[in-house]
């Protein structure tokens, strides 16, 4: 897709979703391997989003956080399972 292509709202929040999540694991890998994080504190940051996802639930029940959550989840048991 060229930059002068029109975009769609969905294009460019699936966009917006993949650089975010691209650099959000950066990060951490990074830190990780500078000694500046643990294991523990990325599985506490992770427990940290879920908790926010399930009270913006509560708050605003719906399809949208209901597959937010399923999509956290997944990508933190996906990141538990990678070899170190």
């Amino acid at each position: 897709m060229n930059v002068d292509e029109d975009w769609t709202a969905t294009d460019e929040v699936g966009a917006s979703l993949i650089a975010y999540q691209t650099l959000f694991h950066s990060l951490c890998t990074t830190m990780l391997e500078r000694g500046l994080l643990s294991l523990e504190d990325v599985d506490q940051i992770y427990h940290d989003a879920a908790s926010g996802l399930e009270d913006a639930e509560r708050a605003s029940p719906g399809p949208l956080m209901r597959r937010s959550r399923a999509i956290l989840e997944r990508v933190s048991s996906n990141r538990a399972r990678t070899p170190s």
